[in-house]
């Protein structure tokens, strides 16, 4: 199963002129896929909390970046279930 092997993150603007934060994840299979983040999405019990964009883009190499390289890419279900493995918390 491949491995995330880096995940980057840029601020880009969205057609509305706000901005957001994209993230590219790499796998050591050479697959990548980039998903830009909403601007002011849902704001359920289970989402992070909001963090404006520059601060955003500054905290996650080392919030995302650290905690899930070498994750297994197809695990979501795992990571979601105990974000704590990480050293996340839900709000």
């Amino acid at each position: 199963m491949p491995e995330i092997k880096e995940i980057t993150c840029h601020k880009e603007v969205t057609p509305l002129g706000d901005w957001t934060i994209a993230a590219k994840v790499v796998l050591n299979d050479g697959s990548e896929g980039t998903q830009s983040v909403l601007v002011k999405a849902s704001k359920g019990h289970k989402e992070a909390v909001y963090i404006e964009v520059e601060k955003a883009v500054d905290v996650f190499p080392s919030a995302i970046n650290d905690a899930l390289m070498g994750e297994e890419a197809y695990n979501q279900r795992r990571i979601d279930r105990d974000p704590s493995r990480y050293g996340w918390h839900r709000k």
